[in-house]
């Protein structure tokens, strides 16, 4: 809730960059204000506590005092919302974690709060951290479901088409002039996309190769659809263990 200029929200931290000597820059989706940079003043007493809560994907509550005219909002108290008990440690799970945190960065650009955005996010990073089965397509899993949150989800009700038009978003039994299509052996991987749930990711059987191409396909069409989207690096790192 709001109280003036101070604002009380749990919010997930994407990245934390190091500002000066004594400050870091915070980005974080929160509940109530939507995505929000934010700066966190250092000191000798709270570096060893605050720090720790920085990493990718904590869970955190925050306290903090939002000015219209700032870029970057000034955190008063942050204290653990719930505590990520494997995530931080499990190499798959961190690698998988910053892949997430980089496709949410370049994805969003709106500051408005999404509830439905912010429980999609939070319900799967504690879903990643619990354990789950199939944890390997989790992040294609994620990053289908996040399309449809931002508004822009392939339409695959009706795949009788040739081709998937990936500027239109749908099967088209038409070849369109452009070149940004999804046809042959793609569209079997295109169509497994759109059934994973997280309570099937381990009934999906996928090899390292066809992760990667589901992979390379969903970036291009994120590029079509989020203007400057480019590519994910951390797409590379994961495919080495995924």
């Amino acid at each position: 809730m709001a109280s003036g200029n101070n604002i009380k929200t749990e919010g997930i931290v994407l990245n934390c960059i190091k500002y000066g000597d004594n400050s870091v820059i915070v980005s974080m989706l929160t509940q109530v204000v939507g995505q929000q940079s934010y700066m966190v003043r250092l000191s000798g007493r709270n570096r060893r506590s605050i720090l720790p809560l920085m990493q990718p994907l904590s869970i955190v509550d925050v306290e903090a005092v939002h000015s219209q005219r700032a870029a970057v909002q000034k955190i008063v108290e942050v204290h653990v919302s719930k505590p990520l008990m494997y995530l931080p440690f499990d190499p798959v799970k961190r690698s998988i974690g910053l892949f997430v945190t980089e496709l949410l960065l370049k994805s969003m650009r709106s500051s408005i709060a999404d509830e439905h955005l912010y429980m999609f996010v939070r319900n799967s990073v504690l879903a990643l951290d619990e354990g789950i089965g199939g944890q390997y397509n989790f992040h294609l899993y994620f990053m289908w479901k996040l399309m449809r949150l931002l508004g822009f989800e392939p339409d695959v009700s009706c795949s009788v088409g040739r081709v998937f038009d990936m500027v239109d978003g749908c099967f088209t039994s038409h070849i369109p002039l452009h070149r940004h299509i999804i046809s042959g052996d793609d569209i079997p991987l295109w169509l497994t996309l759109s059934s994973l749930s997280l309570n099937n990711l381990e009934a999906v059987p996928l090899n390292r190769l066809q992760r990667q191409r589901m992979i390379t396909l969903m970036e291009q069409f994120y590029s079509l659809h989020i203007p400057n989207f480019g590519g994910l690096n951390a797409a590379s790192v994961l495919a080495q263990i995924a």
